[in-house]
């Protein structure tokens, strides 16, 4: 597979934006992050479980140029706890460009073809849930379902590889090993033995507003001659945003450099002695104010957000997607979606690491 990191450096003009990059990933598995919020691939689907449980798996191909991805991908999710029921999905990858037909069907073997439903006027079909257990029965010995419209011409094929121990995986995640809600390894114990879904986070978020940039201070400076040494372009390096936090804090943000689709973003808060504290990626994470690389950042201080879209390619159709929100003392993770693999899906439907009652 052609993973999120690797895609990114290949098209950076400047080699030296591989550590920031790297700190980007590592920001994603952190340890300040449950252990749920990580993503793991297995054959041809990828998987994501995030601080509540709840998990999202998709399948995707190794990929080369977009020409070589699928028609459609299958997205299954389920939410954590006793009643958390899976919902199976498939969508469109931007391969597909024309009109689809509202009547699909998925074909497994000699299965009876599995009627799936438009979900409103978007382009994703649902699978209907009296159907589940059966397309998950005729899934498990299978290695790809044929997308079929209604009137019988075969438009895709949809991987399953992988799928068995992916849902193994999401079992063991949300605790359903050996329950009769398993998907895969289901048992005897009754449902009431699956852990309830963690509470989900509730951040109360803060403005704050735009502030003349004036004089730079010093170690503002220097963090930036620092971290962005061997990758500032002269075009962007002297370019400094400024945002008043508060209590003598100032949020200084400084372009690092560009690559072809990424821009390199250096973000610190000063306090008023000068002291600097790095803002990272899903924040709260240690490191040193020379790290705190952003990726395609955007703030918003009406909403007291700060948000990056790390892409994998120019299509956007890979990478790393996450916001954190101030609360009038710090920073706080609100949303994380990552993908790691190229395949021609968008962000929508990429799984979900981290969540809060916070939505983009």
């Amino acid at each position: 597979m052609k993973y999120l990191f690797a895609v990114v450096l290949a098209a950076l003009s400047f080699g030296a934006l591989q550590d920031a990059l790297a700190q980007a990933t590592r920001s994603v598995t952190t340890p300040s992050l449950p252990a749920t919020s990580e993503s793991r691939s297995f054959r041809d689907w990828t998987i994501g479980c995030d601080n509540i449980r709840s998990c999202t798996a998709l399948s995707v191909s190794s990929l080369g140029e977009l020409g070589d991805a699928g028609t459609f991908a299958i997205q299954l999710q389920r939410p954590a706890g006793p009643q958390g029921q899976a919902v199976i999905r498939l969508v469109p990858t931007l391969v597909v460009d024309e009109e689809l037909p509202a009547l699909i069907r998925l074909q497994i073997g000699t299965e009876a073809p599995f009627e799936l439903q438009m979900q409103g006027e978007s382009r994703v079909w649902v699978l209907p849930a009296a159907s589940t257990a059966r397309f998950l029965a005729a899934a498990r010995p299978a290695s790809e379902a044929q997308v079929v419209a209604g009137d019988g011409a075969q438009l895709s094929v949809v991987t399953l590889m992988g799928l068995v121990a992916t849902l193994r995986h999401m079992d063991a995640v949300q605790g359903r090993t050996g329950t009769v809600t398993a998907l895969i390894d289901t048992g005897s114990a009754p449902a009431v033995r699956v852990p309830a879904a963690p509470a989900l986070p509730q951040p109360v978020l803060a403005p704050f507003r735009t502030r003349p940039t004036g004089a730079v201070p010093r170690p503002v400076r220097a963090a930036q001659a620092e971290a962005c040494q061997e990758t500032a372009d002269r075009a962007v390096s002297d370019v400094f945003t400024a945002y008043d936090l508060g209590r003598g804090k100032t949020l200084w943000a400084m372009m690092c450099g560009l690559g072809a689709y990424n821009a390199m973003t250096l973000l610190v808060i000063a306090d008023a002695a000068g002291q600097l504290t790095p803002v990272m990626p899903m924040a709260g994470t240690a490191a040193e104010p020379t790290e705190a690389i952003w990726v395609n950042l955007s703030i918003d201080p009406a909403t007291g957000t700060v948000s990056q879209f790390a892409k994998g390619r120019g299509l956007g159709d890979c990478g790393t997607w996450e916001a954190i929100g101030w609360t009038g003392s710090q920073f706080v993770p609100l949303r994380n979606a990552t993908l790691d693999t190229c395949a021609g899906v968008m962000p929508d439907f990429w799984p979900v690491l981290y969540q809060s009652s916070w939505s983009w």
